[in-house]
């Protein structure tokens, strides 16, 4: 299956994606590997470079300013870390033209802390994502609606109103258990592989 011909399936960082490009020239998704970074990029963006693939980071390593320059915007810089001198030509793009929603970079969290100097600074705005939460998986996706956990530190436990009906003890063991990789907890349960045991 193609990615064209995956359903996308809406994250909570889809809201804060939309207005920081709303807001900003380039903005970095970082996280865990396979949370779903690339896959949500790819619905904000016209075209895709992908520099893991050796053919498009040779011509990023040979001349990165005249690799991005032809690229329809929003372009995603996909695995940015694979030649991290692009992230210098992120920045002359910026300082030259700074219109909101041009570049969209993803990329592992390591890479930048392995980068000996970082070029993104005051120029690339980072959004984290996680793995999926039980708000995901369950589609209630209202980013006007306080998480748990904002909700209990600011209105306290009287004021919570929880899901009905609420889990029992094995259902919270099988919740916990879930995985949160996006490609593994909405594999059907016939695609996956049986338990050792």
């Amino acid at each position: 299956m193609t990615r064209a011909e995956r359903s996308y399936r809406r994250r909570l960082a889809d809201h804060h994606l939309f207005g920081l490009l709303a807001d900003f020239p380039a903005v970095m998704l970082t996280g865990a590997r396979a949370t779903g970074k690339a896959t949500t990029a790819w619905q904000r963006v016209q075209q895709t470079e992908q520099l893991d693939v050796p053919g498009v980071a040779a011509a990023y390593w040979a001349d990165p300013d005249a690799a991005l320059r032809p690229a329809a915007r929003p372009v995603l810089l996909d695995d940015w870390q694979g030649v991290p001198e692009v992230l210098a030509a992120v920045e002359r793009v910026v300082d030259v033209d700074p219109t909101p929603g041009q570049l969209l970079l993803t990329g592992s969290v390591r890479a930048e802390l392995t980068n000996e100097m970082w070029a993104g600074t005051g120029r690339v705005i980072r959004l984290t994502m996680q793995g999926l939460t039980e708000r995901e998986l369950a589609g209630h996706l209202d980013a006007t609606q306080p998480a748990f956990l904002t909700s209990l530190t600011t209105t306290g436990i009287a004021d919570l109103h929880l899901s009905e009906p609420v889990p029992d003890l094995d259902a919270y063991v099988r919740m916990g258990m879930r995985r949160g990789l996006p490609e593994l907890a909405y594999r059907k349960r016939t695609d996956r592989a049986p338990a050792c045991g």
